[in-house]
């Protein structure tokens, strides 16, 4: 399908979705994973609004989960572990 320039990626017809092509270069693939799919689903977003690098870093602490025999990492240990990104020993950033 050819956009025209007033298509945005948030305003889909039914049935569509956006991807850049960083996306398919970082290795996203269709149809999702369903643990992706449960992923933006809980987050309530669609997969063109998880940055190319963010797909690359949920997939590797999947991987690492089971590497370790362990379940996929639920929604909220995700959510758990990017609450603390950016931050200095789990604290709020600044002096």
């Amino acid at each position: 399908m050819v956009t025209l320039p007033s298509d945005h990626a948030a305003f889909l017809p039914a049935g569509f979705v956006a991807v850049s092509p960083q996306h398919l270069e970082f290795g996203l693939r269709f149809p999702l994973h369903p643990y992706l799919v449960a992923i933006l689903n809980d987050l309530k977003l669609a997969p063109f609004q998880l940055t190319p690098n963010s797909y690359a870093q949920i997939t590797s602490i999947a991987i690492l989960f089971k590497k370790n025999q362990l379940h996929f990492p639920t929604p909220k240990i995700l959510k758990y572990h990017y609450s603390f990104k950016g931050t200095k020993e789990g604290g709020p950033i600044g002096p």
